[in-house]
């Protein structure tokens, strides 16, 4: 009989770690991202892509960074001077619904909604200080859908599209980009 407690006893201690593993597993530290998006479904008026090309880490007085926003009606690109957002000048040209769907699609193409979703490198500053790096975002109805950046120094980042297609993409759709990026260097 002693026998029948003992193996009672350890079947529930097992049952028991069984019930604990599994609530561990389920709950904590899951890495499942949000819903994968095609970016196609985005082709609306409501809709936004940007790129921000921001310059290596220095005094607030030589720092300058380019912000690209993209939409069904605009193209704008900013040069800014400064952490504070000073815009020093600024080019914007109208685009249409078969041009903004052509750039869509092409940044589909060039992977622009590929990315690491974690939070573990949400925030870009500080990363390749003598270099650059790049903010790609997707907005719609001005609430940001994705969020991902890589650099000029190669190894960090959350973007896991084609970065050098992707920015090339953008600066063509800014007819004098060079004239604006000059003062940048970029």
């Amino acid at each position: 009989m002693n026998l029948r407690y003992l193996i009672g006893f350890l079947g529930i201690i097992a049952l028991i770690i069984l019930v604990i593993v599994l609530i561990v597993r389920a709950g904590g530290g899951s890495t499942v991202g949000p819903k994968a998006i095609d970016l196609a479904d985005y082709i609306t008026n409501s809709s936004e892509v940007s790129l921000t090309i921001d310059g290596p880490v220095s005094a607030d007085q030589t720092h300058h960074s380019i912000h690209i926003t993209v939409d069904e009606n605009r193209a704008t690109a900013e040069l800014i001077k400064g952490y504070e957002g000073q815009i020093e000048d600024s080019k914007s040209y109208a685009t249409n619904e078969n041009s903004y769907a052509n750039f869509i699609l092409a940044l589909k193409h060039a992977g622009f909604t590929v990315g690491n979703t974690g939070d573990s490198l949400k925030d870009e500053r500080g990363y390749c200080a003598t270099g650059v790096r790049y903010v790609y975002q997707l907005k719609d109805n001005g609430k940001e859908v994705r969020r991902f950046w890589n650099t000029s120094c190669g190894r960090d980042g959350t973007y896991k599209g084609m970065g050098e297609l992707t920015r090339t993409l953008f600066q063509q759709q800014i007819p004098d980009y060079d004239e604006l990026a000059s003062p940048s260097g970029f």
